[in-house]
């Protein structure tokens, strides 16, 4: 088991503090902890929020000048620190980072890949932009110790099916399946009614919700709030694009920010989450993972499950095809709908809980 391991993220994001947190709670006290992230977004008013890692404990964190001297300082710094392993914590951007500093050192890298991967078909169509997304993922991924994915269909297509040009970079057996997980103690299910009256909701009132950035789909977003003016439409997060800021209808809430605890409530309060962060599916993300915890059935781009769940919706992503589902769900009956919510409940319990994979986590980081 490795001593040393270091998270990279060229800056602060929510979902990467909730995994810090949980490496925090999982790894062996004996292990060494760091964070080495930088000043990329320092005065930047849209990104007020960087360098907020709050709540970790273990976690020693290095702040670096995002600059041309970056490749060298990182490798200086695993060096001089004897880091066993280095992961990135958000875009596989900083993988090339992560070759120079390993590179005759005795520091390795793992690929945390949160995002999908084109297929080889890609080569086919002669789609160069897909093209060099495949090769910049099976060059940084031949000389990584490990790739380890949270989308089930990239597992099961680089371990299990192993395409033919994988085999000259990727051996099989260095690819593994970690899902993100979701805090289930936390994101329970409570009483739908009694969360919609403590947040201010007609009990009678359809409610849909959006939790995560909006830049993705905000065109799919706001034709859905324009044309369902019976169901209140609650985005919570940042919203990055140009499209929703401009929406008056009464049918929409728009929260910036709210703590884990206070989501609890809105997701109880909620009827379906709408969870279309990316068009093209790529695991099914933690935002998902805490509405299914709380109840919540869920609309997802479609991508690959271990399990299916009736809470889940799997759908080719468009606005037509994400009105239906939202429709089709409000005409079932409230028994009926109570039942989704407690599969869903269970679902999460079952494949996302932070205690179902803690193992496969300790084991997967650091050996």
């Amino acid at each position: 088991m490795i001593k040393k391991i270091c998270f990279f993220s060229a800056g602060f994001a929510f979902n990467r503090l909730n995994r810090l947190r949980y490496y925090e709670k999982i790894f062996p006290k004996e292990v060494e902890i760091f964070l080495y992230t930088t000043n990329k977004y320092e005065g930047k008013e849209s990104e007020n929020y960087q360098h907020q890692w709050e709540g970790l404990k273990r976690t020693k964190m290095i702040v670096a000048d995002y600059n041309l001297n970056l490749p060298f300082a990182f490798r200086k710094f695993c060096k001089d620190n004897k880091i066993d392993r280095i992961v990135n914590l958000g875009n596989r951007k900083s993988l090339p980072l992560f070759l120079f500093a390993s590179f005759f050192n005795r520091t390795k890298y793992v690929v945390s890949l949160m995002g999908g991967v084109p297929d080889e078909e890609s080569i086919k169509r002669f789609n160069f932009s897909e093209i060099r997304e495949l090769l910049f993922f099976y060059i940084l991924g031949a000389f990584a110790e490990k790739v380890i994915t949270n989308d089930y269909g990239i597992y099961k297509r680089y371990a299990l099916q192993k395409p033919m040009l994988s085999r000259m970079f990727i051996s099989a057996d260095k690819v593994r399946f970690l899902p993100v997980t979701a805090n289930t103690n936390l994101f329970v299910k409570r009483d739908k009614n009694a969360s919609k009256k403590k947040l201010g909701f007609a009990k009678y009132k359809k409610i849909a919700i959006f939790v995560g950035r909006t830049a993705r789909c905000a065109d799919i977003l706001a034709e859905l709030i324009k044309s369902n003016k019976d169901i209140m439409f609650i985005v919570i997060g940042r919203m990055t694009d140009n499209i929703l800021p401009k929406l008056k209808e009464k049918n929409f809430i728009h929260i910036p920010k709210k703590s884990p605890e206070e989501l609890v409530d809105y997701y109880n309060a909620s009827d379906i989450h709408i969870a279309l962060h990316d068009k093209t599916g790529a695991g099914l993300g933690l935002a998902a993972e805490e509405s299914l915890s709380c109840g919540v059935a869920t609309i997802v781009p479609f991508t690959e499950t271990m399990a299916e769940s009736p809470a889940l919706f799997k759908i080719k992503l468009d606005k037509d095809e994400t009105e239906k589902t939202i429709q089709n769900f409000f005409k079932k009956s409230e028994k009926e709908r109570e039942k989704i919510s407690k599969e869903a409940r269970e679902y999460a319990v079952k494949n996302f809980s932070g205690e179902a994979w803690e193992e496969n986590y300790v084991k997967d980081y650091l050996e």
